[in-house]
């Protein structure tokens, strides 16, 4: 049982039931928390210690959640059932989409729209004006430029990079550890044996990039250094250059430095 010091020491916090513009209960309020005159919060919403909602929020819907020590800034929308968690910050006019929940420690920029059902992990960084759509994944540490587009049910794996203005299109993944630019296309091959994670290239249509097992390169042929025994290597370097975006200059460049064997199964791709 939690004694008169633990309340004296912060260990536990004190809430209150608020009373909304309309005479009508509120949910339950952290006494520490700073929120601003006539704001309406559904009676099962909740919002934390430390927690500060600036003027010009209007509504807290039914079964929201702030974290301790949130901020949700002037404008900013929240819709049912969604989470903001501890020590987050939700800029000026940005929406979060009903269900969808933002980890600890997320900084989501002015006019950014999530989607339903969204995930994002803890210490994702989300620049002004992207989109997510709806069911995304956004993992631990990733990063979001301005305007990016990360499409429905796509993945953004841990540590992973969309940089200003890329675009992530539905049901794609992003892996771990890798970075878009805007205008490159994506490719990503699973699965290969002795991995630690997926093979991944993307391109422009003159630049390729490429990352595994924790190197990255520019050509496909120094991607055949890695293992140029490696059948599922010479595949998806087969896949590569098959892309229809790819240039022909690009094309005939990469192709004029592969081995005999390799080029032999990218003309039959």
């Amino acid at each position: 049982m939690k004694s008169l010091h633990d309340f004296q020491q912060g260990y536990v916090t004190a809430f209150h039931w608020h009373t909304n513009p309309n005479g009508s209960q509120g949910g339950r309020i952290a006494d520490s928390a700073k929120i601003p005159t006539g704001l309406f919060v559904d009676r099962s919403a909740i919002i934390q210690s430390g927690a500060m909602i600036e003027a010009g929020v209007i509504r807290i819907p039914p079964r929201c959640i702030i974290g301790k020590n949130a901020v949700i800034r002037a404008a900013a929308t929240l819709k049912d059932f969604s989470t903001v968690g501890m020590g987050s910050y939700v800029g000026a006019g940005s929406l979060i989409g009903d269900y969808s929940v933002i980890g600890p420690d997320v900084e989501i920029g002015d006019q950014v729209v999530i989607g339903q059902c969204v995930a994002v992990h803890a210490g994702v960084d989300i620049d002004d004006n992207a989109r997510i759509g709806d069911y995304a994944i956004i993992r631990e540490r990733a990063f979001v430029g301005a305007r990016c587009e990360i499409g429905r049910y796509a993945s953004v794996g841990p540590d992973a990079a969309l940089e200003d203005g890329a675009r992530l299109g539905d049901e794609r993944s992003l892996p771990a550890q890798v970075s878009l630019a805007p205008g490159e296309r994506l490719i990503v091959c699973h699965g290969i044996e002795g991995a630690r994670g997926p093979l991944s290239a993307a391109h422009d249509g003159q630049t390729i990039r490429w990352t595994f097992n924790g190197q990255s390169g520019l050509t496909t042929q120094a991607l055949l250094q890695l293992d140029h025994t490696s059948e599922a290597l010479a595949a998806f370097v087969a896949a590569v250059l098959a892309s229809p975006s790819l240039t022909a200059k690009t094309r005939k460049s990469e192709r004029a430095a592969l081995p005999a064997a390799v080029l032999a199964q990218t003309e039959t791709v």
